[in-house]
């Protein structure tokens, strides 16, 4: 038997973006947090926006200083609970 590899935590599908709108953005690209039940949840929107803020006005290691538990979604960091997004025909959740 082998070892499953895993995904970005952005596959799974407790994952959730903090920025969905701001992808483009490179500062906001990727960050967001696990909803898995017992593990997390988003915090609050107020957190986030004021966080999203101080990114944009020119603080770009803020958001790398963040308590608010938001963390940046790379490749092969998934967890042991990792569950991959399943999409339904025409590519919706």
């Amino acid at each position: 038997m082998h070892d499953v590899e895993h995904g970005a935590c952005a596959d799974c599908r407790f994952f959730v973006l903090a920025y969905p709108q701001e992808q483009e953005e490179r500062r906001l690209r990727g960050w967001g947090a696990c909803t898995r039940p017992g593990q997390g949840e988003v915090p609050p929107a107020s957190e986030v926006r004021v966080l999203h803020d101080v990114v944009l006005n020119g603080d770009r290691h803020a958001i790398r200083r963040n308590t608010v538990g938001l963390y940046r979604s790379e490749p092969g960091d998934a967890c042991d609970y990792f569950e991959e997004v399943v999409l339904a025909p025409g590519g919706q959740q």
